[in-house]
């Protein structure tokens, strides 16, 4: 059950996408040539729709801070474990034991007689490629969420319901209400207590809901691969269909740095990551013709930079250094914007947690 229900966190973050270049990036089918062209009768790359199934979960601006560091954060073990950011008796009423760390999570029974499983971290997106049981907007103590489960885990574990937060931040969190034992729960109730923990964890720790970020929480990262290929990886390319073996990463050199293109599925990731020291998103002008947008991804100064075919999200990790993401497919659907700002921001999260 643990697998599937990351498999499925995991699965949210594909779903976004942008679009720009800054220079020609040297064996890139996408040529600079023409890209500022108007396409005619069709989309752009910026004209996402939220879903009828999933509505605007995930789209919102993701400008916020980390509230509490991802599972895989290599600081739990130097302070406290997995549940050391949540304040004592924050589940007074809910609980029937402390929380205590399980594996990958923070988890206590219920005096339901229940199981409640928080996980920190991944990104969710506003698609998903896993078999739903079921998925639900909702709010959350304001904040987007949604109340869902894999069809695999309702047939072994009924009644489960997961409870996934946007907080707007480079960290989410969900919290999975279940039973060891596999007896039918009432799906409705799963869901309602999944809310009230994600909502009891949003008002002490999400500042859009009036809380406090964990103090030892990392908002950014401190160092930075000189690959392009490895801050794009596997793992992260997957976020956007494009999953691939090392071997088939393109690794090249522009005028500004090492570039990594990764095409599989008719789609395409073109990534460029300049060495520095003065390199950064000021330096750096957006391919001519570009629509620009300066934004920020977490509390780092990004630009989405939009042309005809293709979308690309520029953003500093650190200064004087630019990630740069582009991302296009076969044929323009307006998604591509989101799909290149997930990218960009799976790949951050990974920077702060995992170096």
């Amino acid at each position: 059950m643990v697998q599937n229900i990351k498999r499925c966190l995991a699965a949210f973050a594909v779903g976004l996408a942008l679009s720009g270049c800054a220079t020609p990036i040297t064996g890139t089918p996408m040529a600079v040539d023409g890209a500022g062209a108007t396409q005619h009768g069709g989309p752009s790359p910026d004209d996402y729709e939220p879903s009828a199934q999933y509505g605007s979960f995930s789209t919102a601006p993701q400008d916020q801070p980390i509230p509490i560091p991802s599972w895989e954060w290599d600081g739990w073990a130097d302070h406290g474990g997995f549940c050391a950011a949540l304040p004592a008796g924050l589940f007074d009423g809910i609980a029937a034991a402390p929380p205590a760390p399980t594996g990958h999570f923070c988890s206590f029974p219920t005096t339901e007689d229940t199981r409640v499983q928080i996980f920190w971290g991944d990104i969710p997106g506003p698609f998903i490629y896993d078999p739903l049981a079921f998925l639900d907007e909702t709010r959350v103590a304001g904040l987007n969420a949604i109340s869902y489960d894999l069809r695999t885990n309702q047939d072994t574990y009924p009644g489960s319901c997961s409870v996934a937060v946007d907080t707007r931040s480079l960290s989410s969190y969900a919290v999975l209400v279940w039973t060891e034992t596999k007896r039918p729960l009432d799906r409705a109730r799963s869901c309602e207590l999944a809310g009230e923990v994600a909502g009891r964890i949003a008002t002490a720790r999400v500042p859009l809901a009036g809380g406090a970020v964990w103090e030892p929480t990392p908002q950014r990262p401190t160092t930075v691969p000189s690959d392009p290929c490895e801050v794009v990886d596997d793992l992260v390319a997957t976020h956007a269909g494009l999953a691939h073996k090392e071997h088939e990463a393109k690794r090249g050199a522009g005028a500004l740095g090492p570039t990594c293109l990764i095409a599989k599925n008719k789609r395409e990731a073109a990534v460029l990551l300049t060495a520095g020291p003065r390199q950064g998103l000021a330096d750096t002008a957006p391919p001519e013709g570009a629509r620009t947008e300066d934004l920020r991804i977490g509390p780092l100064p990004a630009r989405k930079e939009v042309m005809a075919t293709a979308c690309a999200i520029a953003v500093e990790p650190v200064p004087g250094r630019l990630l740069r993401v582009q991302y296009r497919q076969d044929e323009v659907v307006g998604n591509e914007c989101m799909y290149a700002r997930h990218l960009v921001m799976v790949a951050l999260a990974r920077l702060i947690h995992n170096h």
